[in-house]
This record gives structure tokens, C-alpha cells and sequence, in this order.
């Protein structure tokens, strides 16, 4: 999976957001967006020692998606990507 490392997962004075890298891994549903990915990161980076990355992101993200959906009852057609070497247990 190509992705790109997230050094700010704030957005820089100056730079527009059309102008940033992509955050969103290869891959990922249409329905995850940067803003998304960022998110996450700013959200749960307090928790881990090492930085994570958008990949470790997107895994969180897809993981509650199929929580919800298993809460509710439903199915979803995209994969769960596995927890990568550079998650935490």
C-alpha cells in the first residue's frame, strides 16, 4: 500500500488544501478523506509511542466502520486491512 508519512497533521499557514499531499493511502473507500485520516492521527496519536501513519489510520477508521456495521447488523463489501508492524497491540 503507497502512502505518505504525516509529519503535521495540521495544515501549514499559507498553504492551501489543495496544495498539501494527499493523506488517504492507496486503496482506501472514496468515503475516507484526508480531513478524515488527519483526524484520526490528531485523535489517537497520544496513545502510541511511535508516529502513526496514515495507513495506521485508515486501519482504525475501517475497523470502526465494520464495528458499526456489525452493530447494526449489516455487511461491508470493502476489505478490513490486517494491523500493520508499526501498530501497537
Amino acid at each position: 500500500m503507497a502512502q505518505r508519512p504525516v509529519d503535521n497533521v495540521s495544515q501549514p499557514p499559507g498553504i492551501a488544501r489543495t496544495q498539501q499531499p494527499s493523506l488517504v493511502p492507496a486503496g482506501a473507500p472514496a468515503w475516507v478523506t484526508a480531513e478524515l485520516i488527519a483526524q484520526t492521527i490528531q485523535t489517537w496519536q497520544r496513545y502510541y509511542e511511535e508516529p502513526l501513519t496514515s495507513g495506521d489510520a485508515l486501519a482504525m477508521i475501517m475497523n470502526v466502520a465494520l464495528l458499526c456495521d456489525s452493530l447494526h447488523g449489516e455487511q461491508r463489501h470493502e476489505a478490513v486491512r490486517r494491523p500493520g508492524p508499526r501498530q501497537q497491540p
